[in-house]
Order: structure tokens, then sequence, then C-alpha cells
């Protein structure tokens, strides 16, 4: 049977191989809550991001828009371009045939007066 100062000395022992897992097992938990604050930040971290990166790719789509809007005027503007060409042509071949007309009749009033 055991005295009780035998298990005196086996509390003791218990303690003593206990008293540093108790602190080890102190330390871990306050690492751990560490670690979950550190977590918790960089989540809000990452929200943040997501909300931005949702902004941008909504200021994206109204680019996207813009340039879309401003192709189509390019293509307008270009058809209108190539409609004053032809305009211009259609103008010189006329500005050219009066002009040979006008020296016709030019060649004509200079034979006619001599």
């Amino acid at each position: 049977m055991l005295t009780k100062n035998d298990l005196e000395q086996i509390k003791q022992i218990v303690r003593g191989v206990f008293a540093p897992l108790d602190k080890k097992v102190g330390s871990l938990e306050k690492q751990g809550t560490s670690i979950d604050l550190r977590l918790e930040r960089v989540e809000r971290k990452v929200d943040s991001v997501d909300l931005k990166l949702g902004e941008v790719d909504g200021r994206l789509g109204t680019v996207e828009k813009k340039v879309e809007s401003i192709e189509h005027k390019v293509d307008k503007l270009a058809s209108d371009v190539d409609e004053l060409k032809v305009n211009v042509r259609a103008i010189h071949v006329i500005v050219t045939n009066d002009h040979d007309d006008f020296d016709k009749r030019i060649g004509k009033l200079e034979a006619h007066q001599n």
C-alpha cells in the first residue's frame, strides 16, 4: 500500500511532467489565437481586394462600352470620308470638263476675232 508520502511524491512527479506540457499547451493556444487573428485580417483584406476587383470590372465594362462607341464613330467617320472622296472626284470631273469647255470657247472666240 502507498503511503501519504508516496502519493505526494507521485503528485510532484506528475506535476513535474505535466507542468511543461501545460505551459506548451498555453503557448500553442496563444499562437493559435494569434494565427486566428492574422487569418481574420487576411480574410478582410481578401474581401477588400474582391470589392476593388468588382469595381475595376465595372469600370472595365464602362471603358469597353466607350471603346465600342468610339469604334462605331470612327467607322462612321471613315464612311463619311469615303463619301466625301467620291464627291470631290465628281467635282473634279465637273471642273475639269468645264475648264476644257472654257478653253474650247476661248479658242473659238480667238479664231472668230482673227
